[in-house]
């Protein structure tokens, strides 16, 4: 967290990987500083953030408005840093960095060009103002090794890129029901000693 004590993320309602790797984040930096997650909307995801114990605050309220009470809170919080995801936090963080003088990270969670898939208008006009901040932010994080090289192939400054993995709660006791019955329920013809590979993703064009 570049040695700060207090920070500042934003975000929207994301939800699937994205949703996690925020809350694992925030949930584990918590402990060490002072950090607020600022949700632009209600929902899923903010009330997950409340329920784990996150310092969360919700703003959803027109941009003007909500620039304006970023900027009180991060001047009379002390905040020293903006960490930001999703295409409106990243905008909304890209305006703060000019006007409260501090860092901004922006974790990049997925393709940008893929999106708003099969969206035109989304993505003409939120693309082109993700794209516009993204380019403007301090530092970009990759959810990989994939991620960090694709940003270096668009453009972006190698040098101020760097890839985070999604992390695990590992104090989590998994509850491991009996594999072989599980994947039958599911309509999988297999035997004791049938190979399963797979992947877990939403079921969604981008992926």
């Amino acid at each position: 967290h570049l040695g700060t004590d207090r920070a500042v993320a934003l975000a929207g309602g994301d939800t699937g990987g994205a949703k996690t790797h925020i809350h694992y984040l925030l949930s584990g930096i918590s402990k060490n500083i002072d950090a607020v997650l600022v949700c632009f909307m209600r929902g899923e995801f903010s009330d997950e953030a409340q329920e784990l114990g996150i310092r969360t605050v919700i703003l959803d309220g027109n941009v003007l408005n909500t620039l304006r009470k970023l900027k009180t809170m991060i001047r009379q919080g002390g905040f020293e840093i903006i960490h930001s995801h999703g295409a409106r936090g990243n905008f909304m963080a890209c305006m703060l960095k000019h006007v409260c003088k501090i860092p901004v990270v922006t974790t990049v969670h997925s393709d940008p060009k893929l999106d708003y898939l099969g969206r035109p208008a989304a993505a003409l006009v939120y693309g082109t103002l993700n794209s516009f901040a993204m380019q403007r932010a301090d530092y970009l994080i990759g959810v990989s090794d994939s991620m960090k090289n694709l940003l270096i192939e668009r453009g972006y400054r190698p040098n101020n890129i760097f890839s985070i993995y999604n992390g695990v709660d590992f104090s989590v006791e998994p509850k491991n029901a009996d594999k072989l019955a599980y994947l039958r329920n599911l309509g999988l013809d297999l035997q004791e000693d049938s190979v399963v590979v797979g992947i877990a993703a939403r079921l969604d064009p981008v992926k």
